[in-house]
């Protein structure tokens, strides 16, 4: 059974002042109390040590409650200066992060130079009958991700899990907005899907315990699953709808 009301955990900050200022509140009342019946008890019966006046005791109880208002004030006033510094560095942090990532998306090859590279590569498999496989990851981003204006964090993190476990010669290829590629030339169906695996088990890593983003891992071979540039392109654009952020 709930006996106290819900916190809104947006609105915790605000709580937390009203606690603070209630609490600050009621120790100058009970200060302001104890003070009053101090001094009007006095006049009746005061039971003093020999040397002590009653106006210096008052007096001192007044001082010591003023002094520990103050420094609850004070402290207060400090600790929500620190949460606002804190607040400011974690939104750098995060706008830095944010920058970061874009730039390392902006520094990936395009759709246009994928298809230059996969038409050089498409023919050298042709004429000298080799596999060609691709491997599609369409990156979904969650819903708290997109509230919070992460999405390049997010994709960039996948694409830096992709690049740990390539080869040298191996490129990974921004094909569309949320969705790379990783274009690899004399690699048989099988092995594609070998590398496929490895690249779900570090994808998941990476989406981490909150589930920042879902995915699909689809592995495109020549000539088992397809026969030409144009069936490539047409995945490639399934693909792409999936993970636009939009649908």
């Amino acid at each position: 059974m709930q006996v106290f009301d819900h916190i809104d955990p947006g609105k915790l900050e605000r709580r937390d002042a009203e606690l603070w200022i209630m609490a600050i509140t009621m120790i100058g009342i009970l200060a302001m109390g104890m003070a009053l019946l101090m001094y009007f008890s006095s006049h009746w019966n005061p039971v003093l040590p020999r040397g002590v006046s009653l106006g210096e005791t008052v007096f001192s109880f007044c001082v010591l409650s003023l002094l520990l208002v103050a420094y609850l004030i004070e402290r207060q006033l400090t600790v929500r200066r620190l949460r606002r510094q804190l607040r400011e560095e974690r939104t750098r942090t995060t706008r830095l992060l944010g920058q970061a990532s874009a730039d390392l998306l902006e520094t990936l090859p395009d759709l246009e130079q994928f298809r230059a590279r996969l038409q050089i590569e498409f023919s050298t498999a042709e004429t000298f009958q080799q596999p060609l496989s691709l491997v599609l990851t369409p990156i979904k981003p969650s819903r708290q991700v997109l509230e919070s204006d992460q999405t390049s964090t997010v994709i960039a993190d996948a694409v830096k899990a992709a690049f740990r476990m390539l080869r040298r010669e191996d490129m990974v290829y921004m094909l569309a907005p949320g969705m790379f590629g990783i274009l690899l030339p004399g690699i048989l169906e099988e092995d594609a899907e070998r590398v496929a695996e490895r690249l779900r088990e570090r994808l998941l890593d990476a989406s981490g315990a909150n589930n920042r983003f879902t995915f699909t891992v689809q592995v495109i071979n020549y000539p088992r699953q397809v026969a030409s540039i144009s069936e490539i392109d047409d995945l490639i654009e399934s693909c792409g709808a999936e993970a636009d952020p939009e649908r």
